[in-house]
């Protein structure tokens, strides 16, 4: 018996059995662990994916166009509901889909709940699952634009089709833009043409002290010049407020001039025409019209064109527009763009040194100015962006230090004058998604 028994107790034959089925049983946990967590990951990117792909198509409904907000909400669904059919989830449950609006940020979030049933779901009547709620939010931030297109309408520009090309490539700037449907006052734009001065149009009396800041002159019909206003265009302020954008008033009215001053000057047809809404189809179209309407001729007087531009985008320049108000440079939804554009290099200036110089290093000339006015209006983050239209070295020299060398565009030809405007127009809307 005692032998029996002795047998017994050594025989551990059965042990064997015994840890393979609990090795087993880990195994298969194991195995079911590691589905469930490859299915959890693989749905949680593809729910995660088409709730990107609906926040992000909803929040550009309602920036870019002002879509109400069910129309939003119902657009992020529908968005939802294709990119999942087109991802292919099967097997889970996706519940209590939510597409939150907050109209002040132009931002939606959308969320849902996700259920996945586990390898083991059936074990205890299926209540084994695994339940997140993914989430995502899109920020639409196509900013504001305010835009100076200051433009060169000297006397070369009449030659080799280029003032025809600058009106096809400006009118097709202000559709493009206007295409992007802006909302009303999100994108405006001013145009001033230059030569070898800047018509301020119905704006002169009140910039120039009703022309009488000294520097104008007419020929009279006993052959002397006398002083006088006799046209509308202005040229540069001299002394400390040269290369300033303090508005016009005692002290600061802007220099007016004649041939008698320099025998370059003229007095180019086309005016100024502030901050334009193109959002609202009768400013779009007169805007245009003034764009068709650019004739050239006069010589090349650019600082004066781009001393406009800075004053276009001045809030303190309001009291002479009050319906083209800029907004303030302080709101950072709001992007401030001056594009300056000229054919030939800026020989032109009449106050503050060398008159007439191409020498863009030469104090006072008028390439020299223009480089004061650029670094002054950078340094109120302003963007300024510059296009040579078949220029020389010399003044392509000049352009890349107004706008920084990646501003700075070349354009050979009427094609690439085109697509130096479609491409500028392409930087100035952003988009933004976080999830």
């Amino acid at each position: 018996m005692m032998r029996t028994l002795s047998t017994v107790c050594n025989d551990r034959s059965g042990g064997v059995a015994i840890l393979f089925a609990l090795t087993l049983v880990v195994l298969v946990l194991g195995v079911g662990l590691s589905v469930d967590t490859y299915r959890m990951h693989n749905t949680g990117t593809k729910v995660q994916a088409a709730l990107d792909a609906a926040t992000l198509a909803s929040a550009k409904l309602l920036g870019a166009e002002g879509a109400p907000d069910g129309q939003v909400r119902q657009a992020a669904r529908d968005f939802f509901d294709a990119q999942l059919e087109s991802l292919g989830i099967g097997g889970v449950q996706l519940k209590s889909f939510q597409a939150d609006i907050d109209r002040d940020q132009t931002q939606v979030t959308a969320s849902v709940k996700v259920v996945v049933p586990t390898v083991f779901s059936s074990v205890g009547g299926g209540l084994i699952k695994v339940e997140f709620e993914p989430s995502s939010t899109a920020i639409y931030k196509q900013k504001k634009i305010e835009l100076a297109l200051v433009v060169d309408v000297t006397g070369s520009m009449g030659a080799s089709g280029k003032i025809d090309a600058l009106k096809v490539a400006a009118n097709e700037l202000v559709d493009t833009l206007f295409n992007s449907n802006p909302v009303p006052q999100a994108v405006r734009v001013a145009l001033v043409p230059y030569s070898a001065a800047v018509n301020a149009g119905s704006y002169f009396d009140a910039v120039t002290a009703g022309g009488a800041t000294g520097g104008s002159w007419t020929w009279s019909s006993w052959g002397g010049w006398t002083a006088g206003a006799t046209d509308t265009c202005v040229v540069e302020r001299a002394g400390a407020e040269a290369y300033t954008a303090t508005p016009p008033g005692a002290g600061t009215f802007l220099g007016v001039s004649s041939g008698a001053v320099n025998l370059n000057y003229s007095c180019p047809t086309p005016t100024v025409v502030p901050l334009a809404d193109l959002a609202d189809g009768v400013a779009r179209a007169s805007f245009k019209s003034s764009i068709s309407a650019l004739t050239p001729g006069g010589a090349t007087a650019g600082h004066i064109g781009a001393a406009w531009g800075w004053y276009m985008l001045q809030p303190n320049w309001s009291f002479l527009w009050p319906g083209s108000t800029p907004r303030p440079f302080a709101d950072p939804d709001v992007m401030k763009i001056v594009i300056l554009m000229t054919d030939g290099e800026f020989n032109t200036s009449y106050e503050n040194g060398n008159m007439n110089s191409t020498t863009f290093t030469d104090v006072g000339s008028s390439g020299y100015q223009a480089l004061q006015l650029c670094s002054n209006m950078k340094a109120q983050n302003i963007t300024i962006y510059t296009i040579g239209f078949m220029t020389n070295g010399n003044a392509e020299s000049m352009l890349k230090t107004c706008s920084g060398e990646d501003n700075f565009y070349n354009a050979d030809s009427s094609s690439q004058l085109l697509g130096s405007f479609q491409d500028i127009v392409a930087k100035l809307t952003q988009l933004r998604i976080a999830s």
